[in-house]
């Protein structure tokens, strides 16, 4: 049985937004000036030129929990298919 329902996590989303609307606030906030981040750690040596397909979920690259004020040149996990 299903005590907490941390794989659901992506419904929050409409949730949000409904709050957000109402004047509520949201549920989550990075803040304006965000201290972690995730970073894109290669799992291999890549290649120059190499195509990576799929970033989050790969067998290329894992996201990695980081303090951006040591990290200042990472590339967000996120974003990382997009700097591909």
């Amino acid at each position: 049985m299903l005590t907490r329902s941390f794989h659901l996590c992506h419904l929050e989303i409409s949730k949000t937004i409904r709050q957000v609307f109402r004047g509520e606030g949201v549920l989550l906030n990075n803040s304006e000036k965000p201290q972690i981040s995730v970073a894109t750690i290669a799992k291999r040596r890549l290649i120059s030129g190499e195509i990576v397909k799929r970033g989050i979920g790969s067998f290329v690259v894992r996201g990695e929990a980081i303090k951006i004020v040591e990290n200042l040149h990472y590339v967000p996990i996120g974003l990382f298919l997009m700097s591909c």
